[in-house]
């Protein structure tokens, strides 16, 4: 099984390459200096020369606020490129997976978010997110659209990574107490990708880790881990401006991974503890 990893050197690929190397299967990841997945050409070269039987798909355009003005290069990362791969799995007979967002939801129901549920997105990047969605639904029917939240990992920046430096500066700080999700650390939600790409059970799911909260909380939680004393004060979305308009509630529901024969991610309460041990034995904190 050849599996071709887009976005292999950021936070989630990093974590899924690690993951397919410890199962030892083969895996083909380039650096976009060696390969320009916006240049159709080259996709196509790549796909001819490797002929990939999976496609793990964690390239994107992730910066929600940048996105609302920096929308050309948005919508040609997170739908053009999507399509353009989605039409390359069709015709070497590839599956797909695509990573996608809890943000493809407008945030204003009260309970966790099925598969089922309508999306609704309430920003740009969320949108393009959503239109990749529909781009590989209908284009390519062995597909794994897999949306996500909340991502924390070794690599790259992320909220926890954040947290962690802002408390250990003097400084005072601020996070959001009425924002709703559920963090998800990368290493989890890796294992379960390699575990769906040697299926095919294919569809649409909802993967995080177990559990749900605040931003605010999340960032006491942080803080209680690594055993600092910076706390953060609480400050309400309202009085939080930001370019892009933020959901409040994007807590998704894991039950597809129930009805689709997959294992549930531990809860996150576990998964921050395994980040920070880990994150202790590389930085002296």
């Amino acid at each position: 099984m050849s599996i071709l990893v887009t976005g292999g050197f950021g936070q989630l690929g990093q974590s899924v390459i690690k993951k397919i190397k410890e199962n030892d299967l083969p895996v083909l990841a380039f650096s976009k200096y060696q390969l320009d997945i916006t240049n159709y050409n080259n996709l196509a070269l790549c796909f001819e020369n490797n002929k990939p039987e999976v496609v793990i798909h964690c390239a994107a355009y992730t910066d929600m606020d940048k996105a609302e003005t920096d929308r050309e290069k948005c919508f040609k990362l997170n739908v053009s490129v999507t399509q353009d791969i989605a039409k390359l799995c069709k015709q070497y007979d590839s599956k797909l997976i695509y990573i996608s967002t809890s943000y493809v939801f407008d945030g204003s129901k009260d309970q966790p978010y099925e598969v089922t549920d309508q999306p609704k997105p309430v920003n740009y990047y969320a949108r393009t997110k959503f239109e990749g969605e529909l781009a590989i639904r209908n284009t390519v029917e062995k597909y794994f659209i897999v949306r996500t939240s909340w991502l924390f990992g070794q690599n790259g920046n992320n909220f926890v990574n954040s947290v962690i430096q802002k408390s250990k500066s003097n400084t005072s700080y601020y996070e959001i107490d009425d924002i709703f999700g559920s963090p998800t650390f990368t290493d989890d939600l890796a294992d379960l990708i390699i575990s769906m790409i040697q299926t095919q059970r294919y569809g649409t799911y909802h993967a995080t880790n177990e559990g749900s909260c605040s931003q605010y909380d999340f960032a006491k939680e942080i803080v209680e881990t690594i055993g600092a004393t910076n706390y953060p004060k609480k400050v309400s979305l309202q009085n939080f401006k930001t370019i892009a308009k933020r959901p409040k509630n994007t807590v998704l529901s894991n039950a597809s991974l129930d009805i689709g024969g997959f294992k549930r991610l531990s809860d996150y309460h576990d998964a921050l503890r395994r980040f920070v041990k880990t994150y202790q034995s590389e930085v002296i904190i």
